[in-house]
């Protein structure tokens, strides 16, 4: 069981562009999703690579229309033309036919037997077709492959690009929210795209772990921010038994340190509140007295009624 994401990725860099979450059935179907992610792209020559999940012949020539060039696999039974597909199947290993559709001319369709049958929709790749070398028993053999094939192979890896880009310092651990792996994604999604920026800007660049360390340090408060604040009366601390269990751990006190698992939690002392915690407010607690308090809503609304 996992979360479905559809990503939009740079096939040379593996920058992610967008990313939406899949939340269940939605009114649109898949070539809307397709054109909301594609969304301000018009017009600027950018060439999209799909797989057959989500070409369709509605979709590339709507595309087209907006400029937008596109290239994919497509499925044999989104083909229209029932015969034809049907034909195929009969022909030869090695073929390589190509078709358009009239009178618009404006979509190429491929069909290919190589190992196994090979569909492809482009909405502005020609029908070109290159040799290729290829070693079999170590021996080198000249094939006949579309030129379209080829410019898919290379470009079309752009998501397993940013995926591996994303999980190779990515620390793995059980997730029992359903949001938190979403977060852990944004995050490694996030620091990808950093480092990808920095690269492009960079003359020298670091490598990626020490880029991603150099983050985490900035991130991290290094000096400590000790109690209690000048400007501040009532604020929240550890209960004293906790504070002081964990100042002579701390200090490596094993003998006088005491047990880690005690439950050190108090009752809160608002009214009709009948949860436990580690928390006090310092300004409100006195000798005999320990102003223990939930974090936040029994702090706020404590204060609020003494006030």
């Amino acid at each position: 069981m996992g979360i479905k994401a559809f990503l939009l990725a740079s096939s040379d860099t593996g920058y992610v562009y967008r990313m939406k979450i899949y939340a269940g059935k939605e009114k649109s179907n898949i070539k809307g999703l397709v054109e909301n992610m594609l969304q301000n792209l018009e017009e600027n020559a950018h060439i999209v690579y799909m797989d057959n999940y989500y070409t369709s012949i509605d979709l590339l020539r709507s595309l087209r229309k907006k400029k937008i060039r596109c290239t994919g696999t497509l499925r044999k039974n989104r083909i229209k033309n029932v015969e034809l597909a049907h034909k195929f199947s009969k022909e030869h290993k090695g073929s390589i036919k190509f078709y358009t559709n009239a009178p618009h001319l404006d979509l190429n369709l491929l069909t290919w037997k190589d190992a196994r049958e090979v569909f492809m929709l482009s909405n502005h790749r020609d029908s070109s077709i290159e040799e290729v070398e290829i070693k079999q028993n170590e021996t080198i053999v000249y094939k006949k492959v579309p030129t379209m094939r080829q410019y898919y192979n290379k470009k079309c890896r752009g998501v397993d690009h940013a995926n591996q880009c994303c999980n190779n310092y990515r620390y793995n651990h059980k997730q029992y929210k359903w949001w938190k792996p979403i977060f852990d994604e944004i995050i490694q999604i996030t620091f990808s795209n950093l480092y990808i920026i920095h690269k492009y800007l960079s003359n020298s660049p670091m490598k990626r772990l020490d880029f991603f360390l150099k983050i985490i340090k900035f991130l991290i408060f290094e000096e400590v921010i000790e109690r209690p604040l000048p400007t501040i009366i009532h604020y929240l601390d550890y209960v004293p038994l906790k504070k002081l269990n964990l100042q002579r751990n701390n200090e490596n006190i094993a003998e006088e340190a005491v047990i880690g698992k005690k439950d050190f939690r108090l009752n809160c002392k608002v009214l009709n509140c009948k949860k436990k915690t580690e928390f006090h407010c310092v300004g409100c607690s006195k000798i005999n007295f320990i102003c223990a308090l939930c974090v936040p809503d029994c702090f706020i609304k404590y204060h609020n009624i003494s006030s």
